[in-house]
């Protein structure tokens, strides 16, 4: 059998697997999907490589996928959820806590790993973000409240633009000799190209979803073309900006009333998490386990400070919102990196290793190890 027909045969059949083996243990899908993605992949048993089955397709593929699952996760974004503090908590840990979050992920990168300081500011932007594929699980899988549950979706969809959005400006300024310094105007051109995109877009699909001379799969069919096409826009208007776009057309969607959405429900039961699955077994693949493990101790600290300082002193900013004493004990506990963090590390590390910049080589498994170990500690605890 040829090579790549049996890797992406593979890919498919362990992802769904993996996925009803969780369903099995009754644990988070996410954790069988990352094991599985090893075993298979260049530091196991070598019978899927990522890099050779997709080779220059791999992060477009990756990106448009991703495009997909966060429209999917926009699409439960609904204005009336944002009462009883989600709004006041949810602007907090978008703005505040990204802050913190990229500051201390930053410094303990740079000193504990002895990562240049260039390189460990881009990875600190790119460990920035959660995201719905590994959040959303965790809540199914433990059932917090209602309001708890809105705070961590939205907070979950929203920051993993934010945070790729920053670490594209980052890598940006190595390609135009910047060496790592932060572009606040790009951020805003992206913002604001991705937004207008989103709501356009959206604007184009309320006649097809509210017409009745097309069936439901057509108008499942005609979401997707829409979600890919306004990624691809906004991609070609201002690079790096189609997840804005893919987000804002979901919110968009959800919140109107000319039309029913509820037809698109297929996005989330089937497409979405076969998606999911391939994605994380995919990436995982691409990984050098060894790299991530010469991590070492140091490496532990890293997530130790992610996990028990910055995601706390985040969380700290909740202070005189409507929330109780547990309920923020539980939003300091989750905090789990995701397939935005997995996808974006995976495009900056291979392209500034080929250019031969400094501690490139990093960046992959630095990223890796703190996907796992958030996502470990989220689903345990």
């Amino acid at each position: 059998m040829d090579d790549a027909l049996l890797g992406l045969s593979l890919v498919v059949i362990l992802s769904v697997l993996a996925r009803l083996s969780a369903t099995w243990m009754r644990v988070p899908p996410i954790v069988p999907l990352l094991v599985v993605g090893v075993v298979v992949g260049v530091s196991g048993l070598d019978l899927v490589n990522p890099s050779k089955l997709l080779g220059p397709a791999l992060s477009p593929t990756v990106q448009i996928a991703v495009g997909i699952i966060l429209f999917e996760g926009a699409l439960g974004l609904k204005r009336e959820e944002l009462n009883s503090g989600v709004r006041g908590a949810v602007t907090r840990l978008i703005t505040i806590g990204v802050i913190i979050t990229w500051f201390l992920a930053t410094v303990s990168i740079a000193y504990l790993l002895d990562v240049p300081h260039p390189i460990a500011i881009l990875i600190g932007a790119t460990v920035i973000v959660s995201g719905p594929t590994v959040v959303i699980p965790i809540l199914d899988f433990i059932g917090p409240t209602t309001k708890v549950r809105n705070v961590l979706k939205w907070e979950g969809i929203l920051i993993d633009p934010i945070g790729a959005i920053i670490a594209v400006v980052v890598f940006g300024s190595f390609t135009n000799g910047q060496g790592g310094e932060f572009d606040l105007g790009e951020l805003i051109a992206s913002l604001g190209v991705g937004g207008v995109v989103g709501v356009i877009g959206a604007s184009l699909m309320i006649p097809v979803l509210a017409t009745k001379r097309l069936a439901g799969r057509d108008k499942v069919a005609a979401t997707l073309m829409m979600v890919v096409a306004s990624f691809a826009a906004s991609d070609a208007i201002f690079p790096d900006s189609g997840l804005v776009a893919t987000i804002v057309m979901g919110v968009a969607l959800a919140n109107q009333h000319r039309a029913r959405i509820d037809q698109v429900a297929e996005f989330k039961e089937t497409l979405v998490p076969i998606l999911v699955g391939i994605l994380f077994v995919l990436l995982a693949a691409d990984v050098q386990v060894d790299q991530v493990f010469d991590l070492g101790w140091q490496g532990l600290i890293v997530i130790g400070i992610l996990i028990f300082v910055a995601r706390p002193l985040a969380v700290l900013t909740l202070a005189g919102l409507p929330f109780t004493s547990k309920e923020k004990i539980f939003f300091a506990s989750m905090a789990p990196r995701g397939i935005v963090a997995a996808s974006t590390a995976s495009a900056f590390g291979l392209e500034l290793t080929d250019q031969g910049v400094p501690g490139a080589e990093m960046i992959i498994p630095v990223t890796f190890m703190i996907i796992v170990g958030t996502v470990f500690y989220s689903a345990i605890v």
